[in-house]
């Protein structure tokens, strides 16, 4: 497994500098920052299930704020929705809801 390959398709794009910069300024931002990089995260992956030869990562475009922002959210709700259902499910009878 070749841990560096991330890293190195991040810096591989010619703006990688001033993705890293937008992505920073995001991280500032209290809640909804995170949940931006969450989002722009989604979109590179979806791309690279898309294209799986694609060889670095997408341009952090501060225009597309809120699109990021709503993918964020869905990502975040389904992963804290499957890991509240595998709770439920190993959790004791009585604190389960009906």
């Amino acid at each position: 497994m070749d841990f560096a390959q991330p890293f190195r398709l991040f810096f591989r794009h010619p703006k990688a500098w001033m993705n890293l910069l937008l992505l920073g300024v995001c991280a500032l931002i209290p809640l909804i920052g995170y949940l931006v990089i969450t989002g722009y995260m989604a979109q590179c992956l979806a791309e690279w299930e898309r294209d799986p030869e694609k060889q670095e990562f997408s341009e952090f475009d501060f225009g597309r704020f809120v699109p990021y922002l709503t993918a964020g959210f869905g990502s975040s709700s389904r992963f804290w929705s499957s890991r509240c259902r595998s709770f439920c499910s190993d959790s004791p009878p009585e604190w389960r809801s009906s």
